[in-house]
């Protein structure tokens, strides 16, 4: 197994770190980001945003998610995105619920 950079973690790592972690961070190439905490209104952009796609998508088979869940995009970068649109199987994480394993399937907010 080769060596990883002085100061680079793998995504192994920062997903171990991240579960103990008070704080969210995001992992870029090995890099572990602290988040910065929100404005006001950047709550509400993303608070609308969210509102407005989940609205849009109902009945497509896909949804519309906030920040509360880690997103891998692949072993270099995992983030918490503000808004992200799931179609179809929702892959958690080792360890998360998966009681509703497609976003079908998922109840729908209400409004």
């Amino acid at each position: 197994m080769a060596s990883q950079p002085a100061g680079k973690l793998t995504l192994e790592q920062y997903l171990e770190i991240e579960r103990a972690a008070e704080f969210r961070s995001e992992f870029i190439d090995g890099q572990v980001i602290a988040r910065a905490g929100g404005a006001l209104p950047h709550a509400i952009l993303q608070s609308n945003i969210q509102f407005e796609l989940g609205a849009r998508l109902q009945g497509t088979g896909c949804r519309a998610f906030g920040p509360d869940f880690r997103i891998q995009v692949s072993r270099r970068f995992a983030t918490y995105p503000d808004v992200a649109v799931v179609c179809g199987r929702v892959a958690l994480a080792e360890g998360q619920n998966e009681q509703y394993p497609d976003a079908a399937r998922l109840p729908e907010a209400r409004r």
